[in-house]
């Protein structure tokens, strides 16, 4: 690191990454979306329809926010699940 290297290049020990891709834990925090955005689209009032979605956005932004470091995504990886029988699909 001295002898002028970037940080970049400093190999990592294989416990500080998690399991998971960057693009499953990105669908794991979509997990909420037909919770709150389904009860926002049923309501007719406003800003009870803003409640759900900011909540909604602070679920996602909870779930996502996981300490562990995801494994650098490979060129063209996809992701494919299904939330509350919805399909989705991460590139």
């Amino acid at each position: 690191m001295f002898s002028g290297m970037s940080i970049l290049n400093i190999s990592l020990p294989v416990i500080v990454f998690e399991h998971r891709s960057n693009l499953e834990r990105f669908a794991f925090a979509l997990a909420f979306a037909p919770v709150y955005l389904e009860r926002a689209g049923e309501l007719n009032n406003p800003l009870e329809q803003m409640k759900n979605c900011m909540t909604f956005f602070l679920t996602t932004i909870l779930m996502y926010s996981i300490f562990s470091k995801p494994f650098n995504p490979i060129l063209g990886e996809t992701f494919q699940a299904y939330i509350s029988g919805m399909p989705v699909y991460c590139e």
